[in-house]
């Protein structure tokens, strides 16, 4: 996975129980889909546990427009990284748009991690 134009999320997070859904599951969580638009792009990336060395984990990932807080009603894209790799993907994003990703750790041991703002990369 190429990672040259996406950032990678990264969260002091302790290992927990795999979620129930599957990482390959994304879902529209809210909003209406037009409000995200569409296009070729993907963004991608990988949430680690912070360590010595740092180690992928499973965490619910939400993708939404960067200006988010602006909107009255904003759209965003879910999913659940890879529990053995850490990766994360939304497919079919607009170019050239700012995007935010937030990591939340399921256990609640930890805060969200937020990157922002992230551009949709082309996709191969």
């Amino acid at each position: 996975m190429n990672h040259t134009d996406t950032r990678i999320v990264s969260s002091l997070l302790r290992d927990g129980p795999a979620p129930s859904v599957g990482p390959a599951t994304t879902r529209l969580l809210y909003g209406r889909p037009p409000s995200l638009p569409p296009g070729p792009g993907r963004v991608a990336g990988t949430v680690q546990k912070t360590g010595s060395p740092n180690s992928p984990v499973a965490r619910r990932v939400r993708l939404t427009l960067n200006d988010a807080l602006d909107n009255a009603a904003p759209a965003a894209l879910e999913t659940w990284s890879d529990p053995i790799t850490g990766e994360y993907e939304f497919i079919g994003l607009a170019l050239g748009v700012a995007f935010a990703v937030c990591s939340f750790d399921h256990t609640g041991e930890h805060n969200a991690v937020i990157a922002a703002p992230i551009y949709a990369e082309p996709m191969p």
